[in-house]
């Protein structure tokens, strides 16, 4: 491993010395690829990399909304203990020995949880991602090895983050004095008067204090429920930002055919010509990024001529090189990837470097140009000549949408179709599709649990109220439309603002992600993705609302009688 990109260009180069020599009297040399220019060695790792990063943003999500389930589910525990807590503590029990009771159990099914985890993770579930990868790359016999970074952010970290929020809950309810356990009455805040409604019909008065008594149970519920759409919008908006960006490819790529030339000159030091109709002369090199978001972004320079077929390039580019002066070397027309992801706007000065060099450049935005399949950076072709000092009639290959065929074939170097991008589209769709595959299988089943947890917690806050209702005389129909029906209409509107605001929250994360990758592509997440989500929940909410219903049938009417206030 050398430690910079130019003493790994010098040492190639000094290889490639090493071998011209060494077989100058035997062979000769007619064909060269460096390590770090071949991509066979480098698009593999290159795509696990990305899809690490998209991993650990999942796990991020993932431990959020466990330690959110924690949250809810200890302090709904305290609330039903609430009676038992206050006879201990009146009795002698400390608080230590309380903390210490109520974290045992958590603790111990984490940890349990954890060992379980690594377990099968390292046994089955490991099989299913290698042949993920085995599916898309002829790569070598896969060996399980032990990581170090996995446990900490898949183990230690998540185990640690439950002790936190049990110890933080736990001891601040247990600041309550005890007469107010043994009240059931746990609420800090003072009580304040009830608030003056219209003159509505009674039930409909009777939810709107139920839902004033429940108000930050029910804010609790629309917190819930955002992580649940945006976690469904993720699983839901991912594939569907690939299928859309795989769809409108064809029409994003500059032409159908890009020919990449070993030299511009034949073996007679003739230039190389093509009388295909609108074949293009082009120049191109590989730069990267200095600063902004992604230092060191790939990015590729292209010269192009006036009046291009292919190039989207103003003629105010060819007037404003014309007119250039001070220290920037031209003005250049930007592509919208590059300008979306690095927030490039008409004015600004960019500094590239050339790869595996520490040449720099600094150019002028002149304008955002609408290419969307690359990051890129498009100049008039003298300009670029003379930028990159490279011979007046030199240049790289040609660009065409009629394929070439009177160019000797020794003389081309790659050919890219619309065919080769379309593949690097639908690998991108194979390898994250196959995580959003096993993430939304997670999803279905922790939605259902919070939800259901969250409408629980609902139900037995108000079992006493709901019990003296029965003793009144109201059916278990009545109380239904008292309590389940409040729930569901605030669930509708809640799922309505979720997913809302989770659309907008995936723009978030979605740059986040792409940021620390090569490339842009901006997120789609249409209507009919946004209808998915909001009825994914709302049908998990219907299925929830029968146990609700059940559970309400199941209060006793005694359970009024148990009020000790």
């Amino acid at each position: 491993e050398l430690e910079d990109e130019e003493e790994t260009i010098e040492a190639v180069t000094d290889r490639l010395k090493e071998l011209e020599e060494y077989d100058r009297d035997r062979n000769e040399i007619t064909s060269f690829v460096p390590e770090y220019l071949n991509p066979a060695i480098h698009f593999a790792p290159d795509d696990f990399g990305n899809d690490k990063a998209l991993g650990e943003i999942l796990l991020i999500i993932l431990v959020s909304l466990l330690a959110f389930i924690f949250a809810v589910t200890v302090n709904n525990i305290v609330v039903n203990d609430a009676a038992v807590i206050g006879t201990l503590r009146a009795s002698g029990y400390t608080k230590a020995e309380m903390v210490r009771h109520y974290i045992f159990l958590p603790i111990f099914i984490s940890l349990l949880a954890a060992i379980l985890g690594n377990a099968v993770g390292y046994t089955y579930f490991k099989n299913v991602v290698v042949s993920m990868y085995y599916n898309s790359y002829s790569l070598p016999t896969y060996e399980t090895r032990w990581n170090g970074d996995a446990f900490i952010k898949t183990t230690v970290i998540p185990v640690c983050l439950i002790l936190v929020i049990i110890l933080v809950i736990v001891s601040r309810k247990l600041q309550i004095a005890p007469l107010k356990f043994l009240r059931k009455d746990l609420s800090t805040s003072k009580r304040k008067r009830a608030v003056k409604l219209p003159n509505f019909k009674f039930l409909t008065r009777f939810r709107i204090r139920v839902f004033f008594q429940s108000i930050w149970d029910y804010l609790v519920l629309f917190l819930g429920i955002f992580f649940v759409a945006f976690m469904l919008a993720f699983s839901v908006g991912m594939p569907a930002t690939l299928h859309n960006y795989q769809d409108q490819f064809a029409n994003m790529i500059m032409a159908k055919y890009q020919y990449v030339l070993r030299s511009s000159e034949d073996e007679d030091g003739k230039i190389v010509k093509t009388k295909t109709e609108g074949a293009e002369k082009y120049c191109s090199t590989a730069l990267k990024t200095v600063d902004g978001v992604h230092p060191g972004e790939e990015l590729t320079a292209f010269g192009a001529q006036k009046d291009s077929l292919y190039f989207d390039m103003g003629d105010g580019i060819f007037s404003a090189n014309e007119e250039l002066t001070g220290d920037a070397e031209a003005v250049v027309s930007v592509s919208k990837a590059y300008a979306e992801k690095f927030d490039l706007k008409e004015g600004d000065v960019i500094t590239l470097k050339e790869a595996y060099t520490s040449t720099e450049h600094i150019f002028i935005v002149g304008e955002v140009n609408g290419y969307e399949a690359g990051v890129a950076v498009f100049l008039p072709i003298d300009r670029y000549r003379k930028v990159f000092d490279i011979k007046k009639n030199e240049f790289d290959g040609f660009i065409s949408d009629q394929e070439i065929t009177d160019i000797d074939d020794d003389l081309i170097l790659t050919t890219i179709t619309v065919e080769d991008y379309s593949k690097i589209v639908k690998q991108l769709d194979h390898s994250m599709g196959a995580y959003m595959t096993y993430f939304s299988y997670a999803l279905v089943v922790m939605s259902a649990l919070l939800i259901y947890l969250l409408t629980k917690l609902i139900i037995e806050k108000n079992q006493t109220a709901i019990s003296m209702v029965k003793v009144l005389g109201y059916t278990n129909g009545e109380i239904n439309k008292i309590y389940i029906l409040l729930t569901t209409i605030v669930v509708v509107i809640w799922d309505l603002l979720a997913v809302y605001l989770s659309s907008k929250s995936l723009e978030i994360v979605w740059r986040v992600y792409m940021n620390r990758m090569n490339g842009w592509f901006s997120m789609y997440f249409g209507k009919e993705d946004a209808i998915r989500v909001f009825v994914s929940i709302l049908i998990s909410y219907i299925v929830i609302a029968f146990f609700d219903m059940r559970r309400i049938k199941r209060i006793p009417l005694s359970e009024a009688l148990k009020n000790v206030e």
